[in-house]
């Protein structure tokens, strides 16, 4: 081809030279030419809502923080009964598509799939089951590469295509009637195949038996030969029996030696002159006879000439599917498609998933919103998720989230974020309601890691992430903010959150959720009328804090980290000296203020009596378990105490 510009990419010197190299490679690996690579397309950044690497880490789409595969949004979603189907779903999850038609088009396909109780889902999905993989078996078909068993599977999947289609007649679903039309039988490659190929042919071509029966006389005829080679032989040991007399002769044949006649020693003395020694054995002798020689190089012969006849067709075959292979990609691909958006009917109807909605107006609105991800992990304990709303908007453009730790506010935070993106690949979603405005770009910054191979230390890395967001984020953008400046001192930390926080609001306009424990930020919502307080709730029992996971509008009033770190295990003593430095803070705060309270949005109240120290014969006491200690622990624990009293 002398120019790519009928393909649109004239202009696209960086482009053109990586695909260049990746044919390039692709030649050399194969050693052939790519005959079925026959068009170059440019994937623009315009086409797909932006994910930058650590918005994909951050919101687990394929992998978890943990670099496991589960549990994911991938396998959660990934209902799909054919591998393709898996590949279109995990291409759709990092592509979601900017463009609302496409998505439009696949929430009315699934809803049509999800009419009757599901009758055209069960449907295709029951047609899908055994289907090969079209789209891998048509590049080895374009590379001469495809083995008996890949043209095997291929033509029992093209049969079934007529069964997979049936159900998509009663859609009224545009994409439904399009994917109807691109599943048509290409009707001369399936006769093709059914012709050709046996129906369960042998793993490996040098093996034989790959061609049917029928598809060519020359091959039928020397395979004859080899089939009646059996009743040959047997006919020879019952002649050379009543020749020789001798009941025990044995015409047999085997790979190393080819055919001959079997005599024990006790019986050598009666063969006949025209016998030829073959070979001895330890208890017997083995003949070739004039007879019994033409007639081995006439089947040795038959089987050489069947197995190159075959390895000819097979090829010829081969050849003639290069002109389909085009079609039968158009096929692969409405196969993938409809096993996604299947699966997507079959999420939707076991999970209570809704059609979401988009809007021209700015903004977000879900209504009962869940994390589709946790809610499937807690389901399996019996739990019941909480579903919370997320209002954003013109008029309303920065939530900002305060609460407890393990409150449930990055939690939240993903879940909008997923929920956006479910909406954009053409998934129902998690939520009561969801209307979507324009949405170009998803950002994160959650989390704390570091980058040690490039020198880069949390804080680093945490600032990068942000400066990522505060230089490319658009009022179409989604934003998610956690804890931003908590890896510096604390006067830093909240400065840095200030300024972000307000960046945001003035400068990009950014629908945002901006989560932290700076409890000083909250003020900001009194300079901005775009910035609106919520928080997770919870409530003190006793010694224990209850999760309420529960967002209420306004800010919370404390942390509640101490109650936190007793839940992990931290030692008594040190939660109790904890909670005693803690009331020390908040009293030299109230006395003298010159560090703005942390744990409060409202005056400090009345400073509490000090509260004398426990007698460490008491604090040991409370940091006993009587149920386990052995007797001989226990009785040791007491004398301890004892000594510390005395």
């Amino acid at each position: 081809m002398a120019s790519l510009a009928g393909f649109g990419v004239e202009d696209a010197g960086p482009e053109i030279a990586a695909a260049g190299a990746l044919m390039r490679y692709a030649q050399a690996t194969q050693a052939r030419d790519l005959a079925h690579v026959r068009a170059i397309v440019i994937e623009r950044e315009s086409t797909y809502i932006g994910l930058d690497a650590a918005t994909r880490r951050n919101l687990e789409l394929t992998e978890t923080l943990r670099g496991q595969p589960e549990p994911t949004l991938w396998s959660l979603i990934d209902r799909c009964v054919t591998s393709m189907g898996s590949r279109c779903l995990q291409h759709a999850l990092h592509h979601p598509l900017r463009d609302r038609a496409i998505p439009s088009a696949r929430h009315a396909a699934v809803e049509s799939l999800l009419d009757d109780a599901g009758q055209a889902m069960h449907a295709v999905r029951d047609a899908l089951k055994g289907m090969a993989d079209i789209e891998r078996i048509t590049g080895r078909i374009a590379l001469q590469s495809a083995r008996p068993r890949d043209l095997s599977g291929l033509c029992s999947s093209l049969g079934r295509l007529d069964a997979l289609r049936a159900p998509l007649l009663t859609g009224s679903a545009p994409l439904l009637q399009e994917l109807h039309q691109q599943l048509e039988t290409p009707a001369a490659v399936l006769a093709l195949l059914t012709r050709a190929i046996a129906p369960e042919p042998s793993t490996n071509l040098r093996d034989g038996g790959v061609i049917a029966p029928g598809f060519d006389a020359d091959l039928d005829e020397l395979r004859g030969i080899q089939e009646n080679c059996g009743d040959f032989l047997v006919a020879l040991e019952a002649r050379e029996r009543e020749r020789t007399g001798i009941s025990s002769l044995k015409v047999e044949y085997n790979r190393v030696h080819g055919f001959y006649i079997e005599v024990t020693h006790a019986n050598v003395e009666r063969i006949p002159e025209d016998y030829r020694r073959r070979q001895t054995l330890k208890n017997a002798e083995r003949y070739i006879t004039p007879e019994l020689k033409a007639f081995e190089d006439k089947a040795l012969s038959a089987q050489d000439r069947a197995l190159a006849r075959e390895k000819l067709l097979y090829e010829a075959v081969l050849e003639a599917l290069q002109p389909e292979v085009a079609r039968l990609l158009e096929v692969a691909r409405a196969v993938a498609l409809l096993d996604m958006l299947a699966a997507f009917a079959e999420v939707a109807m076991n999970r209570d998933y809704r059609r979401p909605e988009f809007s021209t107006e700015p903004g977000l609105r879900i209504e009962g919103g869940r994390h589709p991800v946790v809610e499937g992990q807690i389901a399996e304990n019996g739990e019941t998720f909480i579903a919370n709303d997320t209002i954003l908007g013109d008029e309303r453009r920065l939530l900002l989230i305060t609460g407890p730790n393990m409150g449930g506010k990055s939690t939240y935070m993903r879940q909008t974020a997923l929920i956006a993106l479910l909406a954009h690949i053409g998934s129902f979603v998690p939520a009561r309601r969801c209307v979507l405005g324009p949405l170009d770009q998803i950002f994160t910054r959650i989390g704390a890691s570091d980058d040690l191979a490039s020198g880069r230390s949390t804080f680093m890395v945490e600032m990068t992430e942000s400066a990522a967001i505060l230089h490319h984020a658009t009022e179409n953008s989604l934003v998610l903010m956690d804890e931003v400046g908590r890896g510096t001192s604390t006067f830093d930390g909240m400065a840095l959150a200030f300024a972000i926080c307000r960046h945001l609001v003035e400068k990009n306009r950014a629908l945002t959720l901006f989560a932290t424990h700076y409890f000083e930020l909250t003020l900001l919502a009194n300079e901005y009328p775009a910035l609106a307080n919520v928080h997770l709730d919870a409530v003190e029992h006793g010694e224990k804090i209850v999760f309420l996971h529960a967002v209420e509008e306004g800010p919370a009033n404390q942390s509640y980290g101490i109650q936190v770190a007793a839940l992990a295990g931290i030692p008594g003593s040190v939660v109790r000296a904890a909670k005693r430095q803690l009331r020390e803070y908040e009293q030299r705060a109230s006395v003298n203020p010159l560090q703005p309270d942390l744990f409060a949005t409202s005056p400090a109240p009345e400073p509490e009596p000090p509260v004398p120290d426990l007698h460490p014969a008491l604090e040991a006491l409370a940091d006993i378990d009587p149920d386990a200690l052995t007797p001989r622990q226990a009785l040791d624990a007491l004398y301890a105490l004892k000594s510390q009293l005395a």
